[in-house]
């Protein structure tokens, strides 16, 4: 495990955050719901490619197709029920084609709907804060993203 690495890039971010937040006469806590969690912070920074401070699916992009490719354990380009175990959202969810298995495609374009949803001011941006609070929607138990029947329920909105 290299915790150096990841430790100096979550300090990095930590010292953009509060320079950022100075700039702006701004508390680094009421800067960003991001930036009271470390590990929050350094999954937005891992995606954040170009350093901006905001996401863009250009960046998130290649990330979730990497992601995509180390789930596909057997490496034949689709995802299974098995390899797709332990996720937030159930497989059902991604498998639009209902076909029992889950393209590169399938799993893009869900991770895209997910982007544009979490992008609540529609700038076709997802700042920190919208990033936290997509992450806690998914996460939660009272922002469950599993409808009863165990498919993807729409995002709540605030």
């Amino acid at each position: 495990m290299k915790i150096i690495p990841v430790a100096a890039a979550a300090l990095s971010l930590s010292i953009s955050i509060c320079a950022g937040a100075a700039e702006r006469g701004t508390s680094p806590s009421t800067a960003s719901p991001a930036a009271a969690n470390p590990a929050m912070r350094e999954r937005f920074h891992r995606l954040d490619a170009n350093g901006d401070g905001v996401l863009t699916w250009d960046e998130a992009r290649p990330a979730r197709a990497a992601e995509f490719r180390r789930l596909d354990e057997n490496h034949d380009g689709v995802l299974t029920p098995e390899e797709f175990a332990d996720r937030a959202l159930p497989f059902a969810a991604f498998d639009a084609n209902h076909d029992g298995k889950v393209s590169m495609s399938e799993y893009l374009a869900k991770h895209q709907e997910m982007f544009r949803q979490a992008d609540t001011d529609r700038d076709g941006t997802v700042s920190p804060a919208e990033f936290t609070k997509a992450q806690q929607r998914l996460r939660s138990p009272s922002g469950s993203s599993k409808a009863p029947n165990g498919t993807a329920a729409p995002v709540r909105r605030q």
